[in-house]
């Protein structure tokens, strides 16, 4: 099974997946039917702190330069690292539950720039976080001239922590938008224009896609490397990690591997509406350990009867030990013209 089979897997992904007599046809991502209980049971969905809030007003005090943290002022820099003016949100405060939500490296706020727009504001618990924060704001400049990337705007200290300033997306998350097919296309334009740009996100998940409007965003850019990646991996949650990622012995992982390995897993999620297979699952591990891709694709067929066989067989290229997997994506346009 050549590489290059790959070029369809965007291509692939638009295609109607035949489901038992009792679905009704869907594309690939259908409804998500999964109850709230089971979902929250799943995953903490950080996309959840980008929640939608009335639009606010620039406070007066905090048009003179010279106002201060203690007035609820602060100054971030953007990417020319010019000053730029912040104040939270109305009845938006720093303190313990006052936050839109609270991620695993900090909380997200939502604050004003002085001319007016509002934005979703990570603050980090520590000053160790500097590193993340500055990683992500320069990975996403990299990335802004990508519509399903989130952007970043400015970032800096409030309160003597690390902050950054980001597009606000909150108009639901992945959840919610299983019934839209172009949901996975995005995604997957999204991972590709990544991947083109030599960026590896390292954590793609439901959890860290948000909307704005009709448009995916992809989110949480705190563990991304970028150029020559090969040290680690984030090890996933929920089954989401690919087998190298859980394997210690393992010297050199392919970042960009894993990245389309974990995108692959969300996908199928989404497409099951079932939790995500674990890769140390009997029956799933069974898959990715047999080097013959053709098996591969023969027990893809009995896991999921109801993927094409067009389908079955990009996954064979996909679930497979990281010496035999597809390791970068190419854009839909560009699958559609092979």
């Amino acid at each position: 099974m050549h590489p290059t089979k790959f070029l369809f897997f965007a291509a692939y992904a638009w295609q109607s997946v035949a489901f038992p007599p009792h679905h009704e046809p869907h594309s690939l991502f259908p409804s998500l039917l999964l109850n709230t209980t089971d979902l929250s049971s799943l995953v903490f969905p950080l996309s959840k702190l980008f929640q939608p809030v009335a639009r606010g007003v620039f406070p007066s005090q905090c048009v003179d330069d010279a106002a201060t943290e203690e007035q609820g002022c602060f100054t971030l820099q953007d990417k020319s690292d010019s000053n730029v003016r912040l104040a939270l949100a109305p009845e938006q405060g720093l303190g313990p539950g006052q936050s839109l939500g609270q991620g695993a490296f900090g909380s997200v706020v939502r604050g004003i720039f002085k001319d007016g727009q509002d934005v979703a504001v990570k603050l980090y618990e520590s000053e160790l976080s500097t590193v993340a924060c500055q990683s992500s704001f320069a990975a996403t400049q990299v990335l802004e001239g990508n519509e399903n990337i989130i952007k970043s705007f400015a970032r800096g200290k409030i309160q003597g922590k690390p902050a950054l300033a980001m597009e606000l997306a909150p108009d639901d998350t992945v959840e919610s938008r299983m019934d839209n097919g172009e949901v996975g296309n995005q995604i997957l334009d999204g991972l590709a224009y990544m991947h083109s740009k030599k960026v590896v996100h390292r954590d793609i998940k439901a959890a860290n896609l948000a909307f704005k409007g009709d448009t995916v965003k992809v989110v949480d850019f705190d563990l991304v490397c970028r150029d020559e990646c090969v040290d680690w991996v984030v090890g996933g949650d929920l089954g989401h990690a690919s087998p190298e990622a859980l394997e210690p012995k393992v010297d050199d992982i392919n970042s960009y591997a894993n990245d389309v390995w974990v995108t692959t897993i969300t996908l199928v999620w989404m497409t099951t509406q079932e939790p995500p297979p674990n890769c140390n699952e009997p029956e799933f591990r069974a898959i990715w350990e047999n080097d013959d891709a053709d098996k591969r694709v023969e027990q893809i067929r009995k896991l999921w009867p109801n993927f094409s066989p067009e389908f079955a067989e990009l996954l064979g290229d996909i679930f497979c030990r990281q010496k035999h997997r597809i390791s970068s994506l190419v854009s839909r346009k560009a699958a559609c013209h092979v």
